[in-house]
């Protein structure tokens, strides 16, 4: 199927429009450490999980979700968004652990 090309007025419309439903279902948030991200309001889910989106990507009306990759030696939480390459460090920074106790051994 081909799908007439929009013009420009209607192109931004469309953007508006977008811009308007994603500020309706989605809440900046702080995490944290001066990081943040729009994150999907409980009363606007209907069945979706609770996520985040990238807050670059929602500024230019894009809609692409954080893939969360662990944490790091600062006990902080660590998302990529796939849509604008950026890796995003959630959460205050903590002292990592570095003196571990170690296990005594007693000599016999």
């Amino acid at each position: 199927m081909v799908f007439p090309a929009l013009s420009q007025g209607e192109t931004s419309l469309r953007k508006n429009w977008i811009a308007g439903e994603l500020e309706k279902r989605y809440q900046l948030k702080d995490f944290g450490g001066g990081t943040f991200a729009y994150e999907l309001k409980e009363s606007e889910a209907n069945g979706e999980p609770i996520h985040r989106l990238c807050p670059t990507c929602f500024q230019d009306g894009k809609k692409h979700i954080l893939q969360p990759r662990g944490g790091n030696a600062y006990k902080q939480d660590m998302f990529h968004c796939d849509g604008c390459g950026h890796t995003f460090v959630f959460g205050h920074r903590q002292s990592p652990d570095i003196h571990r106790q170690r296990p005594m051994y007693r000599r016999i």
